[in-house]
């Protein structure tokens, strides 16, 4: 495939700190209904945890673009990785701060972002399988860490909105990773 794609994996709420990545529905007892601090219902893909993420095996890159491509770049190794053009278009305006005059879906997550006091503090690309990438893209408030399962080029869409930064997994720049210099 070689595009950046979704996942099913894993949906994670902490305190605002710490968290662990667990498994869906792991921890929830089935037919009984939660409910976080504000009173929403949490499903069987969200939990509320303490834990460590360890980005020891993570490498933080650069995110350059070329029309239809995107570099993910540290030093002398990248990956190029070909998207649709609408994908490459929605991270070009991301990097250039550039807005439609209708909102895209990208715009909205940002308004919601702004308005609720939330801040992007990740976002990872941690497998590939199949030619599909998958990652997550972490946010948080003042009292919980949201590890939500998203597709990279739609994280990256939103969090270079923020200039936060964006870590891969070494394991991918093994496999994939050309060394430039």
């Amino acid at each position: 495939m070689g595009l950046f794609g979704g996942a099913d994996d894993v949906n994670v709420v902490g305190d605002s700190s710490r968290y662990e990545i667990k498994k869906d529905g792991e921890g929830l007892e089935e037919g009984v209904e939660k409910k976080n601090k504000r009173g929403f219902v949490v499903d069987k893909n969200v939990v509320f945890d303490k834990g460590v993420l360890d980005l020891d095996s993570y490498v933080e890159i650069e995110v350059l673009l070329t029309p239809g491509r995107v570099i993910l770049a540290d030093n002398c190794t990248v990956i190029a990785v070909d998207v649709t053009l609408e994908k490459s278009r929605n991270i070009a305006r991301a990097l250039s701060r550039e807005y439609l005059i209708r909102p895209t879906g990208h715009d909205i997550i940002e308004e919601v972002i702004n308005n609720f006091g939330i801040e992007i503090e990740r976002t990872t690309i941690d497998k590939i399988g199949e030619g599909v990438f998958y990652g997550h893209l972490v946010l948080s408030d003042e009292e919980n860490i949201l590890n939500l399962d998203v597709r990279p080029s739609d994280a990256l869409a939103v969090s270079l909105r923020y200039d936060s930064p964006v870590y891969v997994h070494k394991d991918i720049f093994e496999e994939l990773g050309q060394d430039i210099c």
